[in-house]
């Protein structure tokens, strides 16, 4: 939850963040809730990254947001 909490103290719309990289897997309200916060500020969900070494004790769980609208003019993409 203390990563939604920061990203609502972000001004999306007055800042030109292309891409983001969020870990949602300490969320209590689920993933869902992140990509629903991100899209209302106009970003789209371009991977959903699960990784996991047990040996590396790594354990990846994040979205890669990408703004809607990239400077190609197509949507969610880099």
């Amino acid at each position: 939850m203390v990563v939604l909490q920061i990203l609502r103290t972000i001004p999306f719309h007055q800042l030109d963040i292309r891409a983001l990289s969020v870990e949602y897997v300490h969320g209590r309200s689920g993933k869902h809730e992140y990509a629903e916060f991100m899209k209302q500020q106009g970003y789209v969900v371009h991977k959903d990254i699960h990784f996991v070494d047990v040996r590396m004790y790594m354990y990846v769980n994040d979205f890669i947001f990408l703004k809607n609208t990239s400077v190609s003019g197509r949507q969610g993409r880099l």
